[in-house]
């Protein structure tokens, strides 16, 4: 019904329901038709799975073919896929059981659904949870959770500085209170703060991330306890969360531990940093990092064997390539780090 394309090449789309106010060319389904689309969804769940995929989720959100089904707003049928909501929401049902019997009871079968519409005379809230409690009844093993038909964006576009908003996490919570298999928050989490809020609070156990990891694909590695991190703080008696190991090597600076309290040893240029590992400073509890000197890669590699042997374990490691400031990295300005990352990630100089 949406699709540019089909009207493009001259094809009459097929339609829930017929709409006197579109100017598309479409027909409503027949029973056939509306049958033929869920056998070919249970034909593609058998080749995802064959094919190797993990799992499969549908999509059951933002106005596309089930949330038309089950919106009272696209949804005028009079025949049994239409009219009360247990009518509307038939399709979601058949689907899924089909889907289910098609795949097998050991394959995750999810979904992304549109739990409610956020438009005035839409799916309500309450009719969306009763459908998701009947679609885990259908074989339904992980929901998450979004819009359905909306008149605007129901995501706004989040811009650098915007307070974070998560748009669906009442509804994600409620439906979390609802029902027994594992409920999944998305939209406008951009903090590894907020993620461990959300799951923390119980309004979700699971959480759904696209345009943070396209920002910032190592997001999820930050929060990775390292192998060499882990072992250090445990020997001195210290928390092991949130400890990645980072080294940063540079060209005519000495080796430091980058930190305000942290000691600094003190190695001539091209020394291999004997003393890596020693008394690793935390930043703030969040890494250790290491700043060591070197003049060629075989000092770089050396460096990089040295810190693995001492702490048993490297997450990042970023060289400035030329690129810094007197002083320790540690003080260096988001701006200066921008530069030194260009470099790394670029290879020239902005």
């Amino acid at each position: 019904m949406n699709s540019i394309y089909i009207h493009r090449i001259g094809l009459t789309a097929m339609a829930v329901s017929s709409m006197k106010e579109r100017s598309r060319p479409h027909r409503e389904m027949t029973d056939e038709d509306v049958e033929g689309i869920i056998s070919g969804f249970a034909s593609a769940g058998i080749r995802a799975r064959e094919a190797g995929f993990d799992a499969i989720q549908l999509h059951g959100a933002h106005g596309y073919l089930l949330s038309q089904f089950i919106s009272p707003l696209f949804n005028h049928r009079t025949d049994r896929w239409g009219g009360s909501t247990e009518n509307r929401r038939r399709f979601h049902l058949e689907l899924v059981s089909r889907v289910h019997q098609a795949i097998g009871d050991d394959f995750p079968l999810l979904i992304k659904f549109g739990v409610q519409d956020d438009r005035e005379g839409g799916l309500s809230l309450n009719e969306g949870l009763e459908t998701a409690q009947q679609m885990v009844h259908r074989g339904i093993d992980a929901i998450e959770v979004s819009t359905g038909v909306a008149f605007e964006r129901a995501t706004p576009i989040v811009k650098k500085g915007d307070p974070e908003h998560l748009p669906f996490r009442e509804r994600t919570a409620a439906l979390k209170r609802s029902i027994e298999v594992p409920v999944i928050l998305v939209g406008g989490i951009r903090s590894l703060q907020t993620a461990e809020n959300v799951v923390d609070s119980g309004d979700a156990d699971l959480l759904s991330m696209s345009r943070p990891l396209i920002r910032q694909p190592d997001l999820i590695a930050r929060k990775t306890v390292s192998a060499g991190g882990d072992r250090y703080l445990k020997r001195h008696g210290r928390s092991t969360s949130t400890v990645p190991v980072v080294l940063i090597t540079q060209i005519g600076f000495v080796l430091a531990q980058i930190a305000p309290h942290a000691c600094r040893p003190r190695h001539r240029a091209g020394q291999p940093p004997v003393g890596v590992g020693l008394d690793v400073a935390e930043l703030d509890g969040r890494a250790l990092a290491l700043q060591a000197d070197v003049a060629n890669f075989s000092q770089a590699e050396e460096t990089v064997n040295t810190v693995v042997e001492k702490l048993g374990g490297l997450d990042i490691l970023v060289c400035n390539a030329g690129v810094t400031w007197d002083g320790v990295i540690w003080k260096l300005t988001e701006q200066q780090w921008d530069t030194v990352i260009d470099t790394n990630l670029k290879g020239y100089f902005n």
